[in-house]
């Protein structure tokens, strides 16, 4: 009797998070969304997205390119964080537990190319 009931609940609960499954993946932005939505806000090439993870969150690192033109930032590139939940920016200063204010991470955590020198 407690086997079949056990059995049943779990039976249960999987078609639950199965009926739930394509809500939580559609909860996600795509990289292509991002790609659209800062193209269309602020003319920009996009050049490079990838799935990072910051301050323990799933996000894209969106590498962008301002477009040409006789302007100071003409065909400047920056790269920004967007949140892949919520789709929308994420700050990159955040302050750490001894008050220091870190933009990035550390030299030694970075991936390549390493432009920053350590002494």
């Amino acid at each position: 009797m407690k086997i079949q009931r056990l059995a049943l609940i779990a039976c249960l609960s999987t078609l639950a998070l199965l009926s739930l499954w394509p809500h939580l993946a559609s909860a996600q932005v795509t990289q292509d969304q991002v790609k659209r939505q800062l193209q269309e806000a602020y003319g920009v090439s996009i050049l490079r997205i990838q799935i990072i993870e910051n301050r323990g969150k799933s996000a894209f690192a969106v590498t962008m390119m301002n477009p040409p033109g006789n302007f100071n930032e003409a065909y400047q590139v920056s790269t920004i964080v967007i949140d892949r939940k919520t789709g929308k920016p994420m700050s990159q200063y955040f302050e750490e537990t001894n008050g220091v204010h870190l933009a990035a991470p550390p030299v030694e955590q970075r991936t390549s190319p390493k432009t920053a020198v350590t002494p």
